[in-house]
């Protein structure tokens, strides 16, 4: 495949940058208060009506979202998103794990999300400290985003919390996100991965058998525990409802922005402030996202492993995504890109042949890591009349609130 250009440049800012971000910032400022003070005032309900403070927490989800929807369309609406590989073998409740480049993720998360008309189930999984972000951060918390301290005590209880009780609600909907890298990639995580990788050389010299990870260059190692524990809870022995499908999910940015080679890392060349501010096809014109859908029979490997050889299994699989990754800097699309994995027997493998199943380890779905234009699926964020819909409800809720002060106090 011929490789495409990337022109990535350090963008400027202009007289229009500044129009960009106010918009941004101040309507997004805007729903979101009033959004925050209607779920305050309906609080409530999630002691004497749980199942309706639910429905309205994911109602407020889409809320935020088409807020989004609308606001990204007017200024960045030619940004194409190009999805690939088992996007017609979604359901309605869903577990995806993803890589971290910048802290924009989560926002193509939810359009991505919103386009599968699945936006309502949607729910990430946040480093704690956003949970202080005024008004976003206390509406995530409110409608029951996950935040992690990294900490595992107290992740495993968060988690416990928060996800126990999804195997009995089988009508509600459940599209939850993680991030197993838990960091960005950047130059301080890739050489924090690499002084990991020679301690364990150091400590399984040859002839050890132990697995020693490959040094990423477009990814970091991933942490295991939280999808091992995610995989556990959404899917005990007696559940009414487990959550068995589980998708691996690979974001590419284009133009891209070669780290490695030039020090400019996604997280600065995709910073909100960029992408909000300045716009514009020079900072980014096409979003790619890989949907990899994982085999049931892999599955239910994996849900026996211990922590231990769970976490070898993941360090392989991430091997095959920075390779992924690789061929995406290069090419600017994951069409394909094609790779066995073996490792053999005792390792888990990823490997490309379906038949491999049967001798008890699974397979990935869609043939290992081959990528085709088979499923391919390429839209751009426009608003539904259910967005304007969501938006006009909130806008007017102040206006309402203020004609019944005289009834209500």
């Amino acid at each position: 495949m011929e490789a495409k250009d990337s022109p990535f440049s350090v963008p400027k800012w202009g007289p229009t940058s500044y129009v960009r971000a106010f918009v941004y910032v101040a309507s997004g400022m805007a729903v979101s208060v009033q959004l925050f003070v209607l779920l305050v005032l309906l609080t409530p309900f999630a002691v004497v009506a749980p199942p309706l403070f639910r429905l309205i927490s994911r109602w407020a989800v889409g809320v935020v979202t088409s807020w989004a929807v609308v606001v990204w369309s007017c200024f960045n609406g030619h940004v194409r998103f190009v999805l690939t590989g088992d996007t017609a073998s979604l359901k309605d409740r869903a577990v995806f794990f993803c890589n971290h480049q910048t802290l924009l993720d989560w926002w193509f998360l939810g359009l991505f999300t919103w386009h599968a008309n699945r936006i309502e189930g949607f729910k990430i999984i946040l480093m704690h400290y956003l949970r202080n972000v005024p008004f976003f951060g206390w509406i995530a918390y409110l409608v029951g985003f996950i935040f992690f301290k990294q900490r595992l005590a107290m992740d495993q209880e968060t988690l416990a919390s928060a996800l126990n009780p999804i195997p009995t609600r089988p009508k509600e909907p459940f599209w939850l996100f993680i991030f197993p890298e838990g960091f960005l990639v950047h130059k301080r995580n890739l050489l924090r991965t690499k002084d990991y990788i020679e301690k364990l050389k150091q400590e399984h010299p040859p002839p050890s058998t132990k697995y020693i990870p490959r040094q990423p260059e477009h990814v970091i190692l991933p942490r295991s525990k939280g999808l091992w524990n995610i995989i556990q809870m959404l899917n005990p022995r007696d559940a009414v409802a487990p959550v068995d499908t589980f998708v691996d999910l690979t974001m590419g940015y284009w133009p891209s922005s070669r780290g490695y080679e030039s020090g400019l890392y996604p997280e600065h060349a995709y910073s909100p402030i960029n992408v909000f501010g300045i716009g514009g096809a020079s900072v980014l014109s096409e979003m790619h996202i890989d949907v990899r859908v994982l085999d049931k029979g892999l599955l239910r490997t994996l849900k026996g492993l211990d922590e231990n050889d769970f976490d070898d299994w993941l360090k392989k699989y991430w091997e095959g995504k920075d390779d992924l990754m690789r061929h995406f800097h290069k090419n600017g699309t994951f069409e394909g890109f094609s790779r066995t994995v073996d490792l053999g027997k005792q390792s888990l493998p990823v490997h490309e042949q379906r038949n491999y199943t049967d001798m008890g380890y699974g397979a990935t779905q869609r043939s290992g890591f081959t990528v085709t234009s088979d499923g391919k699926v390429v839209f751009t964020v426009f608003p539904k009349f259910k967005d304007i819909l969501n938006l006009g409800i909130v806008l007017v809720f102040p206006w309402v609130l203020v004609s019944l002060r005289g009834y209500l106090f």
